[in-house]
């Protein structure tokens, strides 16, 4: 049995696990908004929006792109070798998807093109968004086990924009504060 990924796993972080469920706060809380400034801090960015997934958050950045850019029905490239929810959010926000057979990307960054949005797939490094990107570009995380940052689930939106950062923060609770 080869196994998928295991974890580095040590008692500072089930510790850290006990802390955040004995002060009642699952979902949000004290850690998430560290994490969110540490994260912002690490990239060289403004702010970072905590998800549940990358998934979301991908979704939520091209639903506030169609918002203010009136991009629905857009068609938006894509590498062709790529994660198949990236695909399907494409599709569930209004889009079409038309694939491209550029294998460097493997591994690296890349632009939903036309978008601005950057999925980051498996690179984080320090000063990233800061060194690589524009102030009008919307960077993506994932955190799933296979990734720089890993765990069971969990993704992240970075930007310099104060106004994408909280449109996204309402967003991501289906529009409560």
């Amino acid at each position: 049995m080869i196994r998928f990924k295991k974890l580095p796993i040590t008692q500072k972080e089930i510790d850290a696990v006990i802390e955040v469920m004995q002060n009642g706060w699952l979902g949000m809380g004290k850690k998430v908004y560290e994490f969110e400034e540490r994260l912002a801090d690490y990239v060289g960015s403004k702010y970072c929006v905590a998800t549940d997934s990358c998934t979301w958050a991908l979704y939520l950045s091209l639903k506030l792109r169609d918002k203010n850019r009136n991009l629905e029905n857009d068609v938006i490239s894509i590498p062709s070798i790529t994660v198949p929810l990236v695909a399907n959010t494409i599709i569930h926000t209004g889009h079409k998807i038309q694939f491209n057979d550029n294998i460097e990307w493997v591994g690296r960054t890349y632009e939903l093109r036309s978008t601005g949005i950057i999925d980051s797939a498996h690179e984080l490094h320090r000063n990233q968004y800061k060194n690589e990107f524009s102030a009008d570009n919307i960077l993506c995380y994932s955190f799933y086990p296979t990734k720089p940052i890993s765990s069971a689930e969990g993704g992240a939106v970075i930007t310099n924009d104060e106004d994408v950062a909280k449109w996204l923060r309402k967003a991501r609770f289906y529009g409560r504060d």
